[in-house]
């Protein structure tokens, strides 16, 4: 049987697996990389890779920790900040 730490190990695993591979599985059917919009969630954006990360942060945003940007719009974040939605979406999808 298993015990609670072993039980603990692999859902700490698994979810290591699941946020490394997420980027991975942002993708068309033809395999490209989707474009970000300002429609997506901080949290979609922040599993593009730590490049979006340090775009969100340079803009202004610090909130891509909180629990709250998992459900936020780029949209909403950018209109909450008072942030230019259009600046900030070219410089997440240069």
């Amino acid at each position: 049987m298993f015990n609670f730490y072993t039980v603990k190990k692999i859902i700490v695993y698994f979810l290591f697996l699941c946020y490394n591979n997420t980027a991975k599985l942002i993708r068309n059917k033809e395999g490209v990389s989707m474009a970000i919009t300002k429609d997506m969630t901080i949290g979609e954006i922040v599993r593009f890779g730590e490049d979006k990360v340090r775009t969100l942060m340079m803009y202004g945003m610090g909130c891509v920790g909180c629990p709250s940007a998992q459900a936020e719009t780029l949209e909403e974040a950018a209109m909450v900040h008072g942030i230019n939605v259009d600046d900030l979406l070219k410089a997440l999808n240069a």
